[in-house]
């Protein structure tokens, strides 16, 4: 089947996308999962053995590149960002609460913890506040589409640039960044250390990715055709991918791994592999949706899904001063078996605290 005899001239699915909903579901509880396992947990000191490696795995794929994938889906769908302008506000918002949020989860944290321990580590403290979390990389996604569409680029243009950007950002990555300043400011753009988790070159592909399937399934006919076309495609892309990979003796792991900060230096291989994970687990969630089981779930997908700002910040904080009792030798680290267990925790609270925060939050963003 031809994909485009799926396509309709005219836009026919404009109403709310209850899958992109669950999606949010899956992304933000795999982030959190792996926020655990880094923050919380005796990793890197303990070898992470198999347990470690499905931890990765979940907070790989279907964690930061698919909660970036449906922020630009929800740019394809939502009246907010109408403007080139309102876009440009959402994305500068975004980006100095970004800054807020890493001085209240780490450099408050920080100094009080300095003061009880006989000074404060100034370096470390300027590490906790300027390095560069998802919530940078959205707000300088947002900008720069604010001024793409200014420019009144279109969809197969925005994506030749994203291609080209991770390109030019992988070729990069042999420049050595040492200066203290220009590690936190090329950061938001280049891969610079540890302190640049969301380079803006490398990971824009996966909000752009967004745009270009939300674009499209505004004008898809008949979304199960569609989306079996999606599981088919993306079934080959994986299984080609894992036979270059048992081929080139490689590993897998060289996609997700958190070991050198690879997860973080994304390329067309990993994305590639990434993009084939989540187009299949979308179009599975589409089917499983229909489920009589699943169904009772999409009022509170929903409201996930409308809060998740708010249940992204909340549970940061609550990992971000959980560190305190852990710091403070009060509780010890978590084995690895207790990460899964202690991340669902963290999001049921993050969720109930989401309709407290929201008015606070609201103000900023």
């Amino acid at each position: 089947m031809k994909m485009k005899s799926l396509l309709s001239d005219e836009e026919v699915n404009t109403e709310r996308q209850i899958t992109l909903d669950y999606l949010k579901c899956l992304s933000i509880s795999f982030m959190i999962i792996i926020h655990v396992y880094e923050e919380l947990s005796v990793y890197p000191d303990v070898n992470p053995g198999i347990l470690g490696t499905i931890i990765e795995f979940l907070g790989g794929p279907l964690a930061a590149p698919l909660f970036m994938f449906c922020m630009g889906i929800g740019v394809a769908y939502s009246h907010h960002h109408s403007t080139p302008a309102l876009m440009f506000k959402r994305g500068l918002h975004l980006f100095i609460f970004a800054y807020v949020l890493n001085f209240a989860r780490d450099g408050i944290r920080e100094i009080v913890y300095g003061l009880c321990n006989g000074g404060i580590d100034w370096e470390y403290l300027a590490y906790c506040v300027f390095n560069i979390d998802i919530l940078h990389f959205a707000g300088l996604t947002f900008m720069f589409l604010a001024l793409l569409k200014k420019l009144n680029a279109k969809i197969p243009l925005i994506l030749i640039i994203a291609i080209i950007m991770q390109a030019v950002g992988n070729f990069l990555l042999q420049v050595e960044v040492t200066n203290p300043v220009l590690v936190y400011v090329l950061g938001l753009f280049m891969y610079t250390g540890e302190a640049a988790c969301f380079p803006f070159l490398m990971w824009f592909i996966y909000p752009t990715l967004g745009l270009l399937y939300g674009m499209v399934i505004r004008q898809v006919k008949d979304r199960r055709d569609f989306y079996r076309v999606v599981q088919g495609l993306c079934a080959a892309l994986f299984v080609s991918i894992r036979a270059y990979v048992a081929y080139s003796g490689v590993g897998a792991a060289q996609f997700y791994s958190l070991t050198d900060d690879i997860y973080y230096k994304q390329n067309l291989m990993s994305t590639l592999y990434t993009l084939s994970i989540f187009g299949f687990v979308i179009a599975t969630f589409f089917f499983l949706r229909q489920k009589p089981f699943l169904k009772r779930f999409e009022e509170r997908a929903e409201y996930i899904g409308a809060n998740l700002n708010e249940i992204y910040i909340n549970q940061w904080l609550i990992i971000g001063w959980l560190g305190f009792l852990f710091e403070f030798e009060v509780i010890p680290w978590l084995p690895y078996v207790w990460v899964i267990p202690v991340a669902l925790v963290v999001y049921a609270i993050a969720i109930l605290l989401a309709k407290y925060t929201r008015v606070f939050v609201k103000k900023f963003l």
